[in-house]
């Protein structure tokens, strides 16, 4: 990765976090739990790379955590409210980790994982999510 891309996904990324708003119908909003979720999100991916001692390039962070924000965890939320908030973190935490597990298989590099890896695993065991099981996307 040059190191002009990898620069702007780093940007993008402390933007993301820095800047969050959620879509809410009709709105806008700055919803601070919703920062909650997006935490677990990172610290889940952290724990994962920590434990394969694996680190994630900042384009495959950005695409990890900008889809299982606002692609699971943002419409889970709005839609389940909070009553299985918990439920819903297992999920998520098992799924990020078994993409990461399941992307060093994939990798030209088992130590920095990139984008396009990701990408390309996320496809390969798209059936395999639990996630999937909460018919977000049949």
């Amino acid at each position: 990765m040059s190191p002009a891309f990898y620069e702007i996904y780093t940007v993008m990324l402390y933007e993301y976090r820095n800047g969050l708003r959620i879509f809410r119908p009709g709105s806008s909003l700055m919803i601070e739990q919703d920062r909650g979720s997006l935490r677990l999100i990172e610290q889940v991916i952290q724990e994962s790379c920590d434990r394969r001692s694996v680190t994630l390039r900042p384009d495959a962070k950005y695409f990890l955590i900008l889809n299982f924000h606002q692609m699971v965890a943002v419409p889970t939320k709005i839609v389940l409210h909070n009553s299985r908030r918990d439920e819903i973190s297992k999920l998520i935490q098992s799924d990020i980790d078994f993409i990461i597990s399941a992307a060093i298989n994939h990798a030209k590099n088992s130590q920095e994982l990139s984008g396009g890896t990701i990408i390309r695993t996320v496809a390969e065991v798209w059936d395999k999510l639990k996630i999937n099981a909460e018919d977000i996307w049949s």
